[in-house]
């Protein structure tokens, strides 16, 4: 599956994702692309709740997200939606800010290793 192309494992653990679903680059490929356009659907109503400090709705989406990560092995999008859940939750704004911003940046680099799965 990986061709030659060196996935890295936080972004995506591809060998455990593989072993996870036996091997189905099928389902693979669906499972990633899923929670992408999850992701990418709700990127923009948490940053909206950034912009107006809403906390309890930040927490609730980054909890809900933080399984479906964790779930198809991207563990630093999971860690990063940990870190924002629990920013939320002690209300630090500043801390909020800089894992939405690791959110984003993670999201690029899971979005470009979903396009290396082809190759």
């Amino acid at each position: 599956m990986e061709n030659g192309f060196k996935f890295d494992k936080e972004i995506l653990d591809i060998s455990e994702l593989s072993k996870e679903f036996d091997h189905d680059k099928e389902m693979i490929k669906s499972l990633v692309n899923d929670f992408l356009n999850d992701l990418n659907s709700r990127m923009p109503l948490i940053s909206e709740a950034v912009s107006k400090k809403d906390y309890h709705f930040i927490s609730g989406e980054a909890h809900k997200m933080k399984g479906c990560a964790f779930s198809i092995f991207a563990n630093r999008i999971g860690e990063t939606l940990l870190n924002i859940e629990l920013s939320s939750k002690k209300k630090d704004f500043n801390d909020l800010s800089k894992f939405y911003k690791d959110l984003m940046n993670d999201y690029k680099l899971l979005t470009y290793y979903y396009k290396m799965l082809d190759k």
